[in-house]
């Protein structure tokens, strides 16, 4: 198993686009991080790890 930890990034899901313009007016969010794409990683550990 890996953990894997952003620095600095948001409540977002990492690698998602942004938040569109009118919902970030009313509830203002973190950018998300462009650090690694979280779907992409996530579907990877489950190919790596499937079930018996």
């Amino acid at each position: 198993m890996e953990l894997i930890e952003i620095d600095g990034a948001g409540h977002q899901w990492p690698g998602s686009a942004p938040a569109g313009s009118g919902r970030s007016r009313l509830i203002p969010t973190d950018p998300p991080s462009t650090a690694l794409d979280a779907t992409t990683a996530i579907w990877d550990f489950l190919d790596a790890h499937p079930r018996p």
